[in-house]
């Protein structure tokens, strides 16, 4: 291929909207030395990310978190049954190495990778950025830091496996566009992409983000990669025919997938919603803030349609709604809660796009004042709502440790019957799951336990059988039940 005249180089880079002085030897030199001192940013989102989520560093593990502590971590077993997520699994038995089952290490865990993962969306809105800037990507990696939404996957210790799959797929984005050689990057793609899918299913979803970053040629290095994803494809398809082939025992996977059509349509309104505005119980709260919503961001598309954006403005905005609609897949199967925080973990991925696409957004508006009003307004307000949710798993930690210390010892040679558990508070988890399992953290026996479902009466086990983890139950003459009353046990008598 010809090398281009400087006017032909000039054209182009006018009509795709690219700054000149992109093409310019000086800026060369300045971008790699930006490379080679951008990796100074990764301890600064650390340390701002243990300063934001230090107040719940402490809090107890969560439901399904005192299962993984103790059969991945202490006993070194899946402690999931049907669901393949080795590598998540894999990292409590790591921890528990480390720092045994205090719950402060595996959370450090989570925050890191958290983190970690606004350190390459930094990155990322950077290169994808005309001028590189910094500015756009601090604020966008900053913004991610404080976004009040998907804590789930920050404080929830099971909810790393989300985290995790994000950070595969920015990971991937990242190397995607680098200047390597192309085999490399497409070997590093395909591993990184496999480690993700042994993490969560998430990480999947890189094969449509990375054809869109290519298809968008948001960077020379990205439009080289087109025959690259097809190797991703092919990987993707792999996995799912195994997963399809040894079918989860619980259908945990495919169940989600064979919805009715309707249901999945009624998701993304309400997945798309939930990305900006809190839960809230009552649903007509929900669809009053979704009317206002949708008039400001009517009138914020419009307001920018008369500013006459550039070509490379226009492509920055399409590329980043494009992702965001493409990340929320797993909210649209799976759906997500509009009243209580319940599912965020599923909004993890999506915000970090919607992030990069709200950093770049604000960098391109002229006036410094409205630029700078702006940021604040928008950091001010995700922190009040962070420390809003964090609220909530603190309190659900406090009854956590209530439920668990209130627990009386099991009779002799009988079983203790355990009703009413809650299962969550405002959607943070407390004992949906994992009771025996933090019985045993405990130090204390958890073979001579059965705890009903939430919902569960003492009277209905003595009539019908109660199955329990794949055993069927019977209430015995030795046994005991107790029933949690919010703030302690009540014995209660079975009828006979």
């Amino acid at each position: 291929m010809s090398k281009m005249s400087r006017a032909e180089r000039d054209m182009q880079r006018t009509y795709t909207g690219i700054p000149w002085w992109t093409d310019s030897p000086s800026f060369e030199r300045m971008v790699t030395q930006r490379e080679m001192t951008s990796w100074w940013w990764l301890p600064a989102f650390i340390v701002a990310a243990f300063a934001l989520y230090w107040p719940v560093l402490h809090l107890t593990p969560f439901s399904d978190d005192h299962s993984a502590l103790w059969n991945s971590g202490v006993r070194g077993i899946p402690w999931r049954n049907g669901i393949f997520r080795p590598l998540s699994d894999f990292s409590f038995r790591l921890g528990y190495f480390v720092w045994g089952i205090g719950v402060e290490g595996h959370r450090a865990f989570n925050i890191t990778v958290h983190a970690f993962n606004a350190y390459l969306l930094c990155t990322l809105v950077r290169r994808w950025s005309p001028e590189r800037a910094w500015g756009t990507g601090l604020l966008s990696g900053t913004l991610f830091l404080v976004y009040p939404f998907h804590q789930e996957s920050v404080v929830w210790l099971v909810g790393r496996e989300s985290s995790l799959g994000t950070l595969s797929v920015l990971l991937g984005l990242v190397i995607g566009g680098r200047a390597w050689n192309v085999r490399v990057r497409s070997l590093s793609l395909t591993v990184i992409m496999i480690l993700g899918l042994l993490c969560y299913e998430s990480a999947l979803l890189l094969i449509p983000i990375a054809f869109i970053a290519a298809r968008s040629r948001i960077t020379e290095r990205w439009s080289e990669m087109r025959a690259v994803l097809l190797i991703l494809t092919g990987v993707g398809v792999l996995y799912i025919a195994v997963r399809t082939w040894q079918a989860d025992a619980n259908d945990y996977i495919i169940g989600t997938l064979v919805q009715h059509s309707f249901h999945l349509l009624a998701n993304v309104p309400k997945v798309l919603a939930r990305l900006f505005l809190p839960p809230a119980v009552d649903p007509s709260t929900q669809l009053l803030r979704g009317a206002v919503l949708a008039a400001a961001i009517l009138i914020g598309f419009i307001w920018w349609s008369r500013t006459k954006p550039s070509n490379i403005a226009r492509q920055q905005i399409v590329l980043w709604c494009s992702l965001i609609l493409v990340a929320c897949s797993v909210g649209y199967l799976a759906g997500v809660s509009t009243n209580t925080s319940e599912s965020d973990r599923f909004l993890y991925m999506p915000s970090a796009f919607l992030c990069g696409l709200v950093g770049t957004v604000i960098t391109m508006m002229t006036n410094r004042i409205l630029r700078h009003g702006t940021t604040l307004f928008v950091v001010m307000v995700s922190i009040l709502l962070l420390k809003q949710n964090h609220a909530n798993w603190m309190e659900a930690s406090r009854i956590t440790r209530l439920c668990l210390a209130e627990l009386p010892p099991a009779p002799q040679q009988g079983t203790l019957w355990v009703y009413g558990l809650p299962d969550d508070h405002q959607g943070a988890f407390i004992f949906r799951n994992g009771f025996p399992e933090a019985i045993a953290l405990m130090g204390r026996p958890s073979d001579d336990l059965v705890v009903a479902k939430a919902d569960s009466t003492p009277s209905a086990a003595s009539t019908i059988s109660l199955m329990y983890r794949g055993k069927v139950h019977r209430f015995g003459s030795n046994d005991v039940a107790l029933y949690w009353s919010a703030s302690h046990y009540i014995q209660v008598v079975h009828a006979p």
